[in-house]
């Protein structure tokens, strides 16, 4: 996960600021990551992804977003996504084109650069998330579609009765990419890092959680204390991938 994420987050940064033509940093936050601990829970988190679009009211149906959802696909379904045409690759053609006629500058040659070494098209796979194992692809799936429509029909009749209304979709491609909500930012609110309602559940996750970062801070103070043989507790990343230090073996079960 901490690989996959710098490298989307650094992709997506790098292209989103070629195409407005700035730089800087793009995300202010570290991504998010909460352990499930019931199924029910993981469905939830099913629902509120792809009814995200809705929830903060820019549309009143999932299916009316523009932008890309799996919305219509199946888990195990494919689809083929083309690298697009701006950003990091609106240069793609016209080093294309230039190699196809001497250049009569090589200097001013090499500073068009090179193409890109991604692939021009790439599978994105649906893959069922890891609850209700007794139910199959097929069926689990036919359990979110009924629950985002009840979502999705919440929300308009929460909207009706306060009269609002949805930002609809002309008004959001309208929008200026640096605009921002005008409602402030909770700058020092809670990060949770377990989803249940089981309250047990919750509890046990969390005690999880305290176990490891006691023992990581105290591998930590051992290491920089000089002793080089630590071994590093189970769910260890930066020491274990970028210094290639040893880590317990995963717990059973």
């Amino acid at each position: 996960m901490p690989d996959f994420m710098e490298y989307f987050d650094s992709l997506l940064a790098r292209s989103l600021n070629a195409m407005r033509g700035v730089n800087g940093t793009v995300f202010e936050k570290e991504y998010g990551l909460v352990e499930v601990t019931e199924d029910e829970k993981g469905l939830e988190h099913a629902v509120y992804t792809l009814a995200n679009p809705c929830e903060a009211h820019l549309v009143r149906r999932s299916k009316q977003w523009p932008g890309f959802s799996t919305l219509r696909m199946q888990y195990g379904e494919s689809r083929a996504i083309e690298r697009p045409k701006v950003g990091l690759w609106k240069r793609d053609e016209v080093v294309e084109n230039t190699r196809r006629r001497k250049a009569r500058d090589p200097k001013r040659a090499r500073r068009r650069g090179k193409s890109s070494v991604l692939p021009k098209r790439v599978e994105l796979r649906l893959v069922r998330p890891p609850v209700c194992g007794q139910l199959s692809d097929g069926e689990l799936r036919a359990e979110v579609r009924p629950r985002l429509d009840g979502r999705e029909l919440e929300l308009i009749e929460g909207r009706r009765e306060r009269g609002v209304d949805v930002l609809g979709v002309k008004k959001v491609l309208a929008q200026p990419w640096y605009g921002f909500p005008g409602r402030p930012e909770d700058m020092f609110g809670t990060n949770p890092g377990v989803s249940g309602k089981n309250k047990w559940a919750r509890i046990e996750a969390l005690q999880r959680r305290k176990e490891f970062v006691e023992a990581y801070a105290l591998a930590r103070a051992r290491f920089l204390a000089g002793v080089r043989d630590v071994l590093w507790p189970f769910g260890t990343w930066l020491m274990r991938v970028r210094y290639g230090l040893a880590c317990e073996t995963a717990p059973p079960g």
